[in-house]
């Protein structure tokens, strides 16, 4: 079987990685084969179960195509370290493991790539201040805006960071924050971080509620069982 023959496979997927697909299942295992046709943009999928579990292999694949992440095994993609490397080319948020999309320092490297992806984020941080900051979404100099008493312009849209809403609101302020004609204006996206009533101001970041049980400040009955209208905000 010329698709056994080491050397044979070598010089093939030294031009064209995407051989790998038709080699051996031996040579799936075997790691200069792999890795060669990693480096010639073949995909992790084909690689045997113990190579999608070494490090360094899955180091190499995403760094060639983020999207490897997906067949990588799932010890590795909830590695922080290879799941970086995925970032830093073009990989996405929405693909990181549960416990990464509770890590701040990776929902932050994440936005700031693509601020959209902010929808992904777990643990309360799709409503934290610093990540909305970062994402732009909430207006690092908002404070200096309200004591000068800038005009207020308020989004109201639908929210859009919940995992599986559509991120148009969140592009569409931010395009808005791009604008000159809203240069100097507080852009209000009350949505972004609270959607109840309880706030009197309606649209302060500084008030506790993140949408949670803990951080709700309403009465445990109110908080579950059937909504009270004028009283609830779900």
């Amino acid at each position: 079987d010329i698709w056994s023959d080491k050397k044979k496979v070598l010089t093939w997927v030294e031009k064209y990685g995407w051989h790998l697909q038709h080699v051996s299942s031996d040579l799936r295992n075997d790691k200069e084969v792999v890795m060669t046709a990693l480096g010639k943009n073949g995909s992790l999928q084909y690689a045997s179960t113990k190579l999608k579990n070494d490090k360094a292999v899955v180091i190499i694949a995403v760094g060639k195509n983020s999207f490897n992440l997906k067949y990588a095994s799932d010890d590795l993609t909830n590695d922080k370290e290879v799941f970086m490397i995925a970032l830093s080319n073009n990989g996405s948020l929405q693909y990181a493991s549960t416990e990464l999309k509770k890590d701040i320092e990776v929902v932050l490297t994440a936005i700031r790539q693509d601020p959209s992806s902010l929808r992904f984020a777990l643990g309360g941080l799709n409503q934290n201040k610093e990540c909305l900051i970062a994402s732009g979404l909430f207006d690092k100099n908002y404070d200096a805006l309200e004591t000068s008493k800038a005009p207020r312009v308020v989004l109201s849209t639908r929210f859009s960071l919940g995992e599986d809403s559509s991120p148009y609101a969140t592009n569409m302020l931010l395009a808005m924050h791009g604008n000159t004609f809203f240069k100097n204006k507080i852009l209000y996206f009350p949505n972004s971080w609270n959607k109840n009533t309880c706030d009197l101001k309606w649209t302060d970041i500084n008030h506790p509620c993140r949408g949670t049980f803990d951080t709700c400040k309403m009465p445990d009955e109110l908080k579950e069982g059937i909504p009270v209208e004028y009283k609830c905000c779900w």
